[in-house]
């Protein structure tokens, strides 16, 4: 890596395994993985880079197949961690060249879109042929599955729920006392936190067998984790450590510690940028925003009246904002929090949501299409055990008889679900449009968080307006079309141009139209976008 000027600024993530000097060369010191990081009038580019000292060189081979035998054509194949992947052709084979052996063992993920419907494979622990071919065989794909994963404290399981038919499809035995729990973004693996007791670990469920398949030691009292866009990196806190893990998925090991202020306890990846922000449970630094790659402290924000986040984060789409879940006993309160932040500060644009002194504040979700905030409450005091539909010009409120311990919404903004804890816990289903319950789904006990993956969850949509000004700013939505294609709508200011563009990895962006907003609004279909394991897309007003 060489520097662009000379006020470049270069950090590596792990000195131990390379340096860089500050005109950007890097020196390797030890086989591993670092990031190195370059700022420059505070822009920032990061580079994954693959430490092996005197490796030889891998190339990884196989055949994707569909369901029926045929050779799947255009599938992508990824090695987990190491930022390589390759593409399958005519006949299903694959190869990738230059994989370092000296790294541990290799493990694959693939994804297929057939006819606009995705099908996905992992491939585990395959031992590298130094200077050879390391082949992964004859991989056969499956079709993914729309899921919900719910973590039942009570009796250390997790339930498997089909979105399709409302169904408890698997139960999985996990750790002791199951709590907060996310999926990564392939769908592969659901990861669950084993909270209290002695357990101290994270579960990994393999969601293709519907089995537990590890358990990561972690600090003491792990509270929440948040998972990196690419699945590589799990970001984990540990309340009782006053410290936050990060995970690699491919080993399942701890590769690195920091410490932080005490009670680190909410944590969420922000939906745009490649940082975690974290909430904490203690007076002083209650906010924090970190570096994804090297854990550097970006941001934060100290009080001693104000928690913020001290359970949740929910973000919107486009990682403006976030609504922090402030837990504070029977004065349990939500925060509108500024997604962006100014010289390391973090502003707060609305305090004191919710804040009626009749229950704590337990947890926050945003719809990915409506932008309308979704808030749990536990009833206390007085108060009822609810949930609030949250926006400047709606407020509904539907009540439980026992505390909703987390929500998660389906990426096409229709559905709510509610974990709802009790002796018997059960999952409620609520249509958004309405606002009300629409089904019950029995689950184990004392339910304590759900997470939602569904295969047409691999398309996001953000809008940004280059003039402020405007009386109406974009607001931009998708939905999935039969034939697995994204199409796009976009409320934005009548007789103003926007351009549209697509990427893969937030990174590298592509023009996919340039149009008017005539009457205010914009449907726009991309042929191309269903043949992406993962695609985003950004509208920008033109100045």
């Amino acid at each position: 890596m060489r520097p662009r000027s000379r006020w470049t600024v270069y950090r590596t993530s792990n000195p131990q395994i390379a340096t860089v000097a500050p005109d950007g060369l890097v020196t390797a010191k030890r086989k591993g993985i670092v990031f190195i990081t370059a700022v420059n009038e505070g822009a920032s580019t990061v580079a994954q880079v693959n430490v092996s000292p005197d490796d030889t060189l891998t190339t990884v081979t196989g055949i994707v197949l569909t369901t029926n035998g045929a050779p799947a054509i255009g599938a992508t194949i990824t090695i987990v961690g190491l930022g390589l992947s390759g593409t399958s052709g005519a006949d299903g084979r694959f190869s990738i060249p230059n994989v370092p052996s000296g790294l541990g063992s290799i493990s694959l993920r693939i994804y297929f879109l057939d006819a606009g419907a995705p099908f996905v494979a992992t491939v585990s622990n395959l031992t590298p042929v130094a200077g050879g071919a390391t082949d992964a065989g004859t991989i056969t794909l499956a079709p993914a599955r729309a899921r919900a994963y719910v973590s039942n404290n009570g009796d250390n399981t997790v339930s498997v729920i089909s979105l399709d038919t409302l169904d408890v499809v698997a139960t999985i035995p996990v750790g002791r006392s199951p709590a907060f729990l996310d999926v990564a973004p392939d769908g592969s693996r659901v990861y669950v936190v084993n909270a209290f007791g002695s357990t101290n670990a994270i579960s990994v469920i393999d969601t293709a067998t519907e089995t537990a398949i590890a358990t990561i030691p972690v600090g003491n009292a792990p509270s929440q984790l948040a998972i990196s866009r690419d699945g590589a990196r799990l970001y984990v806190t540990e309340s009782g450590a006053n410290s936050i893990s990060v995970i690699d998925t491919v080993s399942n090991l701890v590769v690195r510690t920091v410490g932080t202020p005490p009670l680190p306890s909410a944590i969420a990846f922000h939906p745009v940028r490649n940082e975690i922000w974290v909430g904490f449970a203690n007076p002083g630094t209650v906010l924090q925003v970190r570096s994804a790659d090297d854990l550097a402290i970006l941001a934060s924000r100290t009080e001693f009246s104000y928690l913020y986040a001290s359970t949740d984060f929910a973000f919107l789409p486009d990682g403006s904002e976030a609504f922090g879940a402030e837990g504070c006993g029977f004065c349990g309160r939500f925060h509108r929090i500024s997604g962006n932040f100014t010289n390391g500060s973090i502003d707060i644009p609305e305090r004191n949501i919710l804040y009626d002194n009749r229950g704590a504040a337990l947890a926050a979700a945003v719809n990915p299409i409506s932008r309308v905030a979704y808030l749990a409450k536990l009833g206390q005091n007085g108060g009822s055990h609810r949930v609030v539909e949250f926006s400047n010009s709606v407020r509904r409120t539907l009540t439980f008889p026992a505390p909703p311990r987390d929500l998660a919404v389906t990426p096409d903004g229709t559905r709510l679900f509610v974990a709802v804890q009790g002796t018997q816990g059960f999952v409620s289903v609520i249509d958004t449009a309405t606002f009300s319950q629409t089904a019950t789904i029995s689950v184990g006990k004392s339910p304590s968080g759900i997470a939602i993956w569904e295969p047409a969850a691999h398309v996001a949509a953000l809008a940004i307006d280059e003039n402020r000004s405007r009386s109406v700013p974009p607001r931009i939505a998708f939905r999935i079309l039969d034939a697995g294609t994204p199409e796009l709508q976009l409320s934005a200011q009548p007789g103003v141009v926007y351009v549209i563009e697509a990427s893969t990895d937030l990174t590298h962006w592509t023009v996919v139209t340039t149009t008017i907003a005539t009457d205010g609004s914009i449907t726009f279909v991309d042929p191309e976008g269903g043949s992406h394991g993962c695609r985003f897309y950004r509208a920008r007003s033109l100045k």
